[in-house]
């Protein structure tokens, strides 16, 4: 039985979320939905998933804006949030004051509408280490501080994948060619801890993970 997995491109901010499935059940979740959800849920459609579970490796609004849409459409499907996250998606209105301060109010509402709230009731919080089925397939959640204090990382072992959010760079593509790849570490002004980053980046390789996908473009 396969664990399949798909990066699909949304909108604003290059960023790509990722719709993981076990082949066997059919069940999938997403990783990081954006505010694009049309996108997402065409792709759903397509494969003929049903998605149950919606990761967020953080709640910033270009990883977890349209979540609460997202719910809107999938109504068996709930929320995974790290503690420090799940305040902001039940109650998103301090976070979008913050993004609307930075975008401006006409800006933010073109690039990402309404933030609707998510249910308390729908909202899961995993623990440091915690493993969580999706079908007959294992995904461990790690905590992953540096980017923000509410983040974390999802290692998938039979793929030896991990989906790291913003907690181990953005790599813009034309960075990816040379004989390394090239990555910026992600360093928002309000909540970036460096001596923190450099632990979550030792968690990520202690994994033996053999490829990362940063949520801003791709592996």
């Amino acid at each position: 039985m396969s664990f399949r997995h798909r990066t699909i491109p949304v909108t604003p901010f290059q960023q790509n979320c990722s719709l993981v499935w076990d082949d066997a059940t059919q069940q999938a979740a997403v990783i990081d939905p954006g505010g694009d959800i049309e996108v997402l849920l065409a792709a759903v459609k397509e494969l003929g998933l049903t998605l149950e579970q919606i990761w967020l490796t953080h709640a910033h609004i270009d990883h977890a804006g349209g979540t609460g849409l997202l719910l809107t459409h999938c109504p068996n499907a709930v929320v995974v949030a790290h503690p420090r996250a799940a305040p902001h998606v039940i109650d998103p209105s301090r976070l979008v004051k913050s993004a609307q301060q930075v975008y401006g109010e006409e800006n933010f509402r073109k690039l990402y509408g309404d933030i609707l709230p998510v249910p308390e009731n729908r909202v899961v919080i995993p623990s440091d280490g915690e493993v969580i089925q999706i079908g007959d397939k294992s995904l461990q959640f790690i905590y992953t501080r540096g980017h923000a204090n509410h983040h974390y990382s999802i290692f998938e072992q039979t793929t030896k994948s991990i989906f790291t959010g913003d907690s181990f760079g953005i790599a813009y593509p034309m960075l990816q060619g040379g004989s390394k790849p090239f990555l910026f570490p992600s360093t928002t002004p309000t909540d970036f801890d460096a001596a923190e980053a450099r632990i979550s980046y030792d968690k990520i390789l202690a994994t033996g993970a053999e490829r990362a996908y940063p949520t801003h473009f791709d592996v």
